[in-house]
């Protein structure tokens, strides 16, 4: 399996050094978690939700 991280979509997989650049030009100063992404994912997946399709939701950091 290859893996989906690209120089252009860095992560927490990618070098340190490579890491601390993309921390230091986040606008909320720190790289993203995938506790960040809770409140996103529970808003989809609930009744609440229901009419939300197609929808094309960035969770970036506001790099955006």
């Amino acid at each position: 399996m290859s893996d989906p991280i690209t120089p252009v979509a860095p992560s927490w997989r990618s070098p340190p050094p490579q890491r601390q650049q993309v921390r230091g030009h986040a606008p909320c100063g720190r790289i993203g978690e995938p506790e960040d992404l809770v409140m996103a994912i529970t808003a989809f997946c609930a009744a609440d939700g229901e009419w939300i399709n197609s929808h094309l939701d960035f969770a970036d950091g506001g790099f955006l």
